[in-house]
């Protein structure tokens, strides 16, 4: 496939997904939506100049740190590419963290700044001064001594440069939550977004009137690649989830929102599907597709939801050092009970304990080449972590 996971040797993130789109002509059409607003690529991308010159007059380097704890929401986008506009590195964690988890990864990363939202700003704020974190952003309600998220956005349009980034360079970090231990703050470069977005239009192509929403945080890979990152890279409309995962919140939310591709976990599927008497409150006619990863799904939930829903259920495997590994698609006739197959030139073996290839039918462990441009860089602030990962060639996922 021409062009296909071709990796140019000059790329950002910011650009991809946000000025090509809008250089392509995509300005007008709807980059977000929620129950409650919309905003257009043009308007997310002015927010984006606005805060990243922000950053800089922070005094945000490129390649520092900078701590990003907020609920799906425009500011997370906003506050997301304009840190890798600028050739920082997002360090993004679930909003729902608490002192204990974010101290374990201020600690790790020691970010310049912290963005955080006032709903969930509790941990932050606790730790800002024995952390040494000088600055906190605050979307929402700022206290006295935070800087106001909209004053940071709220200038004349003026348009901020987008730093000449090698795609080989850190992009942005995911991480664990570090309740077990140590977390895992995984670095991704931004080669990622050809390698894992270039997966994603192969499996499901995309379509002019896609609204893509998925139901966890975008503090997860899964989440921030497909339901944020990767629409916004397709010119399609990234839809947002807000509150909890309950069968009435998902259905309303496909329904005010005319959803056509979600992402969700198999429980949330099994739980839908049991609530008595749900089938036809919601107008979900919009649905084209729906993906579950997390968790194996039963082959008797992919019966009921297409029998139910009308709609083809895909299953996807994936871990955070990557993102979707192997998964089923349009290409694909979906098999039940089985997670489908890698995508061409995904470079994924099952091995035994030894490192050897498994002959089929026989259990072994999915190991990713480290040649894959996908598979992340390191582990921040842990080479040994790292050596132990990335060893003899592979990334042993242990699953």
């Amino acid at each position: 496939m021409t062009g296909y996971r071709e990796i140019p040797p000059r790329l950002n993130i910011a650009e991809e997904v946000l000025e090509r789109p809008v250089a392509a002509g995509y300005g007008d059409r709807t980059a977000i939506s929620w129950n409650g607003g919309s905003i257009s690529y043009r308007e997310l991308l002015w927010g984006v100049h606005g805060f990243a010159r922000g950053l800089k007059e922070l005094g945000v380097l490129p390649g520092d740190p900078v701590f990003v704890q907020m609920p799906n929401s425009p500011e997370f986008a906003t506050a997301f590419l304009a840190a890798v506009k600028l050739g920082a590195l997002p360090v993004v964690v679930n909003s729902l963290l608490g002192v204990r988890e974010v101290q374990a990864i201020l600690t790790q990363t020691e970010p310049k700044l912290a963005i955080g939202n006032s709903t969930c700003a509790q941990a932050l704020r606790e730790l800002r001064g024995g952390m040494s974190i000088p600055t906190l952003i605050c979307a929402g309600e700022a206290q006295a001594d935070e800087i106001a998220f909209a004053s940071l956005v709220c200038e004349p349009q003026k348009e901020f440069p987008t730093r000449d980034t090698s795609a080989h360079e850190p992009a942005f970090v995911v991480c664990t939550s570090g309740t077990t231990g140590r977390p895992k703050c995984i670095v991704h470069a931004h080669r990622w977004i050809v390698a894992l977005g270039d997966l994603n239009r192969y499996r499901l192509p995309p379509e002019p009137e896609d609204v893509v929403m998925a139901t966890g945080e975008w503090s997860f890979i899964s989440a921030l690649g497909h339901n944020l990152l990767f629409p916004l890279r397709n010119g399609v409309t990234c839809g947002v989830f807000s509150g909890r995962g309950t069968p009435e919140n998902v259905l309303e939310h496909i329904s005010v929102l005319g959803v056509t591709v979600l992402h969700s976990v198999a429980t949330v599927y099994r739980r839908i599907l049991a609530t008595e008497g749900i089938d036809g409150l919601y107008d979900v006619h919009t649905l084209r597709g729906v993906h579950s990863t997390g968790e194996a799904l039963r082959e008797a939930t992919y019966r009921q939801w297409k029998l139910r829903f009308c709609c083809e259920m895909y299953e996807h495997y994936g871990v955070s050092e990557y993102q979707l590994v192997v998964g089923q698609g349009i290409r694909h006739p979906v098999k039940p009970g089985s997670v489908g197959v890698p995508a061409p030139d995904v470079r994924i073996d099952l091995v035994d304990d030894d490192g050897r290839p498994v002959p089929d039918g026989i259990l072994g462990r999915a190991v990713i080449s480290t040649e894959d441009p996908g598979l992340f860089l390191e582990y921040y602030a842990d080479p040994a972590g790292t050596e132990s990962a990335r060893r003899c060639g592979v990334y042993d996922t242990g699953d």
